[in-house]
């Protein structure tokens, strides 16, 4: 499937960092953990690295930024996951 036209959908308007770290703070956890950038490679933070991002969606903020800055007002861990590996780009190692 080609995600890339996805992105004109994405729109998480439900979503409350302050609410999914306050819940999971109250249920004992110590962290959560994001997938910040699948292996299709869409981006949930501003990156200048590509423009498949969160910002270029509907919803238009960064996801990631919300949750940490969720996080750091509770004092609460995040964990971040980024796949190397991106469908999205071609990428050369030089040997």
């Amino acid at each position: 499937m080609e995600y890339r036209p996805l992105i004109e959908r994405f729109n998480p308007e439900a979503f409350d960092a302050d609410l999914i770290i306050g819940r999971a703070d109250a249920a004992g956890m110590e962290y959560v953990c994001l997938t910040a950038k699948p292996h299709d490679g869409f981006c949930l933070w501003d990156s200048d690295w590509t423009g498949y991002n969160v910002l270029k969606s509907p919803y238009g903020k960064d996801i990631l930024k919300e949750l940490a800055d969720a996080s750091h007002r509770r004092d609460f861990g995040l964990g971040l996951y980024s796949s190397v590996r991106s469908m999205s780009r071609s990428i050369r190692i030089r040997r």
